[in-house]
């Protein structure tokens, strides 16, 4: 008998066998997962299916048709926040001891018992 060694797959062979597996999948199998997901509603049923005017929708549109902001006070309004840091290296190895303390305190939490015998 002749043993197969396994090939390795590169990122190039990977793309290429999702690809053949997406394209042989079948329009009925999609269609089928909708259907089974609750969307089997066929195109004219959807279409006849009244639509009706979100009020909650059309009464937010009015209030911001209404407001005093200027376009120039809404697009700069964060410029004062900061959004961005340095750390200093006393902050860095403050933060770094605190998460070796909270790692050294869930070890000391974790109950070290034997696996039971069957």
């Amino acid at each position: 008998m002749e043993q197969q060694s396994a090939s390795p797959i590169n990122v190039l062979h990977a793309i290429r066998m999702t690809d053949k597996a997406w394209r042989s999948v079948s329009v009925t199998t999609i269609s089928n997962c909708f259907k089974s997901c609750g969307f089997s509603m066929s195109q004219e049923e959807a279409l006849e299916e009244p639509l009706e005017p979100d009020m909650s929708l059309e009464a937010n549109w009015n209030k911001l048709q209404n407001t005093e902001v200027q376009f120039e006070d809404y697009v700069t309004w964060d410029e004062g926040l900061d959004t961005i840091g340095t750390l200093t290296d006393a902050e860095i190895i403050d933060i770094v001891n605190q998460d070796i303390n909270e790692d050294n305190v869930d070890e000391n939490d974790v109950d070290h018992t034997d696996p039971a015998d069957f």
